[in-house]
């Protein structure tokens, strides 16, 4: 067996692919598995893929049908060997040290190690902010908080990259990515993945070790929140929290979902803004009841400023200033 299982999900990346290959193949790290999945690519990423395997033992590669980047991550989980599992993505890269400096955190009584991420545009590389600080974490503390902190942030452990997770966990507890879930995988996969925990968590977010490239004309980046498939994803994201809400009531994940609700609105109000959209739609988030209720587990002492006049402004709930101040602040910002 051993020791990492890297894990890649590969669709028309061509463009991006070998740089994001070769930063694993050269880890300083030599005992790891690279599993290749690519997932109905029409470019040339698979012809990309079988050249590595060709090079390097360690490389594996397996080709499917395309089914979205959920099901080639849980093709890669059920193949994997490795003691340990992480997740790249296949138009990214990272530091030659990755898997050794994560490695160097993983103790016996810890099950996940994340670190940090530069955000990379171009010629721009800028550090990913986040909103818990480097230390370890006992689970207890945790799961009162991992769905939505109450700073209209959404899910604590966002993103599946730069992390480290004990295979064994994900194996026993039949951990995947929910592959009816388009929008918050990430989120819930490391949420079910802490509920299914014995150990702490550390998190070191002052090391950057993943370099996660922002292409603006990607599905990441072109999200439409007004959608009725990305409502319907977070609906099926709920119904899901919901029932650890049931198995685990000590930790008050009703709570968390209601401020969650208040962040996704968030999101919502600021693209009908954007999109010159009738207020009226505003007016109908504002007086329901689920956003007043929402509204009452947000966390003002830890908010950002930002967020503390998003806070302040959505909780006199009237429309017409939110839509007046809101578009004063995307206009700002452009």
């Amino acid at each position: 067996m051993c020791n990492i299982s890297v894990i890649i999900p590969v669709y028309n990346a061509e463009q991006y692919l070998n740089r994001c290959i070769e930063s694993v193949v050269n880890q300083s790290c030599r005992d790891i598995e690279i599993i290749l999945i690519d997932d109905g690519s029409k470019d040339s990423s698979a012809i990309i893929c079988k050249h590595w395997q060709k090079i390097d033992s360690r490389v594996k590669f397996f080709s499917k049908s395309n089914g979205g980047v959920s099901s080639a991550r849980n093709a890669g989980i059920n193949l994997s060997q490795g003691k340990f599992l992480t997740f790249i993505d296949s138009d990214d890269y990272i530091d030659v040290n990755y898997c050794e400096l994560l490695m160097s955190k993983m103790k016996d009584d810890i099950d996940l190690v994340a670190m940090g991420a530069y955000s990379v545009m171009e010629n721009t590389v800028v550090p990913i902010k986040h909103r818990l600080r480097s230390g370890l974490y006992c689970l207890e503390d945790l799961k009162h908080h991992i769905v939505d902190d109450g700073t209209m942030s959404g899910f604590t452990l966002y993103s599946s990259c730069a992390i480290l997770y004990r295979n064994e966990i994900i194996q026993k507890g039949r951990i995947l990515f929910r592959e009816n879930i388009k929008y918050s995988e990430d989120g819930l996969f490391n949420t079910e993945y802490i509920y299914a925990c014995m150990n702490n968590v550390y998190i070191d977010y002052n090391n950057y070790i993943y370099y996660y490239r922002v292409n603006m004309n990607s599905a990441t980046h072109t999200i439409d929140v007004l959608s009725e498939k990305y409502n319907e994803s977070q609906d099926n994201v709920n119904i899901i929290l919901e029932e650890y809400n049931i198995r685990y009531p000590q930790y008050d994940i009703s709570r968390q979902i209601s401020a969650r609700y208040i962040t996704l609105k968030l999101s919502e109000i600021l693209c009908i803004v954007d999109t010159n959209q009738s207020l009226d739609r505003i007016k109908n988030i504002i007086k329901s009841h689920n956003f007043r209720n929402g509204l009452r587990y947000l966390n003002f002492r830890r908010m950002n400023r930002l967020k503390k006049a998003m806070y302040l402004l959505l909780k006199i709930r009237n429309a017409s200033l939110i839509m007046n101040v809101l578009r004063s602040y995307i206009n700002h910002r452009r």
